[in-house]
């Protein structure tokens, strides 16, 4: 049985039923048909049904009065709905954050920037800002590719004012 918790299928109790969960988990071994999800509500009775999570769902949120507005866990998913919720995970790990121009004002630029937490933001940078910025990068790999000249002139000099002609 495998750990499902945080799922896509998991959500969040209503307000006026904070704390209030249904906990559910996949038995495989329910009925002789296959697998049910068991179900353990927040005033501790239980039960069973459904072959799919979203019929779980469903059942739980618009048929069933004990649990209406209550938030619900999956502690174990079957394995169809394992699949799913891996399918899921995968799409969100894969999806970057994209930033719209059409969101920033005219004369700026959305950039993307992540923090030292890894997490990442859109924000509109003034144009100016990003060629000021690119500016004193340039200034500086300048001075930088002058350093080695400056330092082979000095010892050029050196070696002809110790070598040098002498009349």
């Amino acid at each position: 049985m495998a750990q499902a918790s945080p799922s896509i299928f998991d959500q969040e109790p209503q307000a006026g039923n904070e704390g209030n969960y249904t906990i559910v988990n996949w038995d495989e071994n329910a009925s002789s048909e296959g697998g049910r999800y068991r179900f353990k509500f927040a005033n501790g009775s239980g039960g069973m049904g459904w072959e799919s999570a979203s019929a779980a769902i469903n059942w739980l949120n618009n048929t069933l009065t004990i649990s209406k507005g209550h938030g619900i866990k999956f502690e174990s998913l079957s394995p169809d709905d394992e699949a799913a919720n891996e399918e899921e995970e995968e799409e969100e790990e894969d999806e970057s954050l994209e930033c719209p121009q059409e969101d920033c004002p005219e004369g700026t630029l959305a950039v993307l920037s992540t923090d030292a937490d890894g997490v990442e933001t859109c924000r509109c940078v003034e144009t100016g800002d990003i060629g000021e910025g690119l500016g004193k990068i340039g200034m500086g790999l300048g001075a930088l590719a002058l350093v080695p000249i400056a330092v082979a002139g000095i010892v050029v000099f050196g070696i002809v004012k110790l070598f040098g002609s002498k009349k």
